[in-house]
């Protein structure tokens, strides 16, 4: 989800907030199924997290994932992922059942912690569950928005066509396809701002640089965030720091033979 290492990187240089203070008096577009899939099933979680920032913020758009070819293939592995954890749940609970006598209660606390930690990686949300956080939340008066494919790019347009001033996610994409102003989610109270005006500055970027840097970032072939920095920041024009990074780095391409 995003460019891995990115936020990692910019943690340095982002504002912290408080987030019913930063989203005041402020119209606001919210990337509804990260806040779902992290609730792991749990609406009160949901309710913490988003009830202070939709009382205190005037307009609230929530976006909600549409399907893409992408989101098939994730879903498949992750239906993979999880036929992989069920199966080792059920080879624990037949251990215990076989073993149970042998066990001490500080050794099953210990196998429950972990069983626990086993079911939340397998959870994904229910139809009904999402039609249960979608129906409070446009009881708390909020506006929801169904994306064709990603809310990424909704939330994006949203930003530039003037709609909302910040968005809520923790997905780098956004900063990536041209979001300027983005609020990732520490905890219930706080956040960090990552505004395009300010990182520009304290990276010392022109906003085409930006822009650059935010391609570069998807362009190199790790996770080294500082590399495609550096890149933008030592050969200036992005077309010349591509062809230098080609040099370096340079793609394997494999020739047919000619028979």
């Amino acid at each position: 989800m995003g460019i891995k290492g990115l936020l990692t990187f910019l943690r340095s240089y982002e504002k912290k907030v408080e987030l019913a203070n930063i989203v005041k008096d402020s119209s606001i577009g919210i990337d509804l199924f990260w806040f779902i899939h992290k609730s792991k099933g749990d609406l009160l979680w949901i309710q913490d997290y988003l009830e202070p920032i939709i009382k205190n913020a005037t307009h609230v758009y929530c976006v909600v994932d549409g399907k893409t070819k992408k989101d098939r293939v994730k879903r498949k592995e992750a239906r993979l992922e999880r036929h992989k954890i069920q199966n080792e749940l059920e080879t624990i609970r037949e251990f215990l059942k076989s073993n149970e006598e042998n066990i001490s209660k500080d050794e099953q606390h210990v196998i429950q912690c972990y069983t626990d930690t086993l079911y939340l990686q397998s959870w994904i949300p229910t139809k009904k569950y999402i039609k249960y956080v979608i129906d409070w939340l446009e009881n708390q008066g909020c506006m929801i928005r169904y994306a064709s494919y990603d809310a990424d790019e909704v939330l994006v347009d949203l930003q530039k066509n003037g709609l909302i001033h910040y968005i809520i996610s923790n997905d780098s994409d956004m900063l990536v396809l041209g979001g300027f102003r983005m609020i990732h989610i520490y905890n219930k109270t706080m956040g960090g701002l990552l505004s395009r005006d300010h990182l520009c500055k304290e990276l010392n970027l022109s906003e085409d640089q930006w822009d650059d840097f935010m391609y570069m970032c998807e362009y190199i072939k790790t996770d080294d965030i500082l590399l495609a920095y550096s890149f933008i920041r030592v050969y200036k024009e992005l077309d010349y720091a591509l062809q230098k990074y080609d040099l370096i780095y340079p793609t394997s391409v494999i020739i047919p033979s000619v028979s």
